[in-house]
């Protein structure tokens, strides 16, 4: 893997400094040099998110502002759905536009894995999953899926 494909930008930022933390400079001097600079940046994005984490707890305007990528879709996909869901009376149809959704979100979610559709056929169970557990070894599952408008 290049460092481009894992995400490394493509101008470092070089970084010299003494570590004087007794407890700290005990930790570094146990990671081997091969993996001192895997190590020392992955505890670093760690610390960066608490620390990003603590500045977006800071105030509910910070949160809102923070996460607003996230909640203004799912926002607009609540609107979506209660609107289909108005709009589909029947409940054999909202059934079956519920399978659907989980089925798709599944699939998306886990791609490694397998979900199919089953509700059209009689006395059987909505979704067969099958999941890999590694090694190329999967287990087979069934789901059930009800879409309750309250």
């Amino acid at each position: 893997m290049t460092e481009s494909e894992a995400g490394i930008g493509s101008e470092p930022f070089y970084l010299e400094l003494e570590v004087f933390e007794d407890e700290l400079a005990d930790w570094l001097r146990t990671i081997p040099p091969e993996n001192l600079r895997r190590e020392v940046e992955n505890t670093l994005r760690a610390g960066h998110l608490v620390l990003t984490m603590v500045e977006a707890s800071s105030g509910e305007e910070t949160m809102r502002r923070f996460f607003r990528p996230v909640m203004e879709p799912m926002g607009e996909l609540q609107e979506t759905i209660t609107g289909l869901l108005t709009a589909t009376k029947k409940s054999q149809k909202l059934g079956e536009f519920g399978e659907e959704i989980v089925t798709k979100q599944l699939g998306m979610s886990f791609p490694e894995d397998s979900f199919s559709l089953q509700s059209s056929e009689g006395h059987q169970a909505d979704i067969h999953c099958e999941f890999s557990t590694g090694g190329g070894e999967y287990r087979k599952a069934i789901l059930e899926v009800k879409l309750y408008s309250n």
